[in-house]
């Protein structure tokens, strides 16, 4: 410990409560520890100043955060505040934002912390199989809640509503939602890929089917509610082909659910497969039959896994040899 000399006694008593604990580590530097600052203020009788507790919250903190991050529109900031609409979750007692997703998708939350410039610990989570991201930074939650307008961040689930920001990126806010509570899928029963969007919240299905409609006026959209309160926003095939273009429509980067894309690529390829015909069915099965590779058929003739598949164990085109 550093001598004190008449000078640090004189400094002391000259800025009596106008210094937080901060700035006298800052002035004394490596000459005095921060308990022996204190020590010595108790020994004098001296207050020093409190910290506030946004001071207090970034002493604490040994991990670093964009706290700025929710304040500024980017594509990647409209497709991250989709994931936390849909997927996110907040701690208010501890300042804390948090997504989850299966481990599989692990890559989206380091994504998140790249572009939140964040070094938070992914955490993975043994029982559920699956991955979180926990950011502590009251600014950083306390900018997300403002945007959103979420007074009661408990209940986001069922009372969030839908946020206001510029047209441009609604493509890769809904694009954020939709890779959340979103579902695309091959239906056996009409052979075909449908897709669905889903909430517990009235107001933001409102407001999502009417951002929908400004960017594409021709989606159409069937409604169901179901017993346990969610709302299912429901989309035909033609309707999930015009959905996949929407939300790839603007740059998605890396910010995107893989497995889902794919099965959107996929419904596209499935489409164009309808214009199949005897003729093409037939050479298809020869090339199988010769062994070529799955990847050049598929390339050939335009089609999708799923189709390949179907023909190739006579799911479908039965009558044809």
């Amino acid at each position: 410990m550093g001598k004190w000399s008449s000078k640090d006694i004189k400094f002391i008593k000259d800025h009596k409560g106008q210094l937080n604990i901060n700035e006298l580590c800052l002035y004394f530097g490596n000459k005095h520890k921060k308990q022996h600052i204190q020590t010595k203020h108790h020994a004098l009788q001296i207050p020093i100043k409190k910290l506030t507790s946004e001071e207090r919250s970034l002493a604490c903190r040994k991990c670093t955060v964009n706290d700025e991050f929710f304040n500024v529109w980017s594509y990647n900031m409209a497709y991250i505040l989709g994931l936390f609409v849909s997927d996110g979750f907040i701690y208010t007692k501890n300042n804390t934002v948090g997504f989850g997703f299966k481990e599989e998708d692990r890559y989206l939350l380091e994504f998140i912390n790249y572009y939140t410039q964040s070094d938070y610990k992914i955490i993975y989570k043994k029982n559920t199989r699956s991955s979180q991201l926990q950011i502590s930074s009251k600014k950083f939650m306390n900018s997300l809640l403002a945007l959103l307008n979420l007074q009661e961040p408990s209940n986001k689930t069922f009372i969030i509503d839908f946020p206001n920001m510029p047209k441009e990126f609604l493509p890769s806010f809904i694009r954020g939602v939709f890779d959340g509570d979103g579902s695309v899928y091959f239906s056996k029963h009409h052979q075909c890929y449908k897709s669905s969007i889903c909430s517990a919240s009235i107001q933001f299905i409102d407001g999502l089917e009417k951002a929908i409609n400004i960017l594409d006026p021709t989606i159409i959209m069937s409604r169901e509610i179901r017993k346990n309160g969610l709302i299912i926003l429901a989309l035909s095939k033609a309707n999930t082909l015009l959905l996949g273009q929407l939300i790839y429509s603007t740059p998605p980067g890396d910010m995107y659910l893989k497995r889902k894309y794919e099965k959107f690529k996929d419904a596209s390829l499935n489409y164009s497969s309808k214009k199949l015909d005897v003729v093409k069915v037939q050479e298809i099965r020869k090339l199988i039959s010769n062994g070529y590779d799955n990847n050049y058929i598929k390339t050939q003739f335009n089609i999708s896994t799923t189709c390949l598949w179907r023909i190739k164990t006579r799911k479908s085109w039965k009558h044809v040899n």
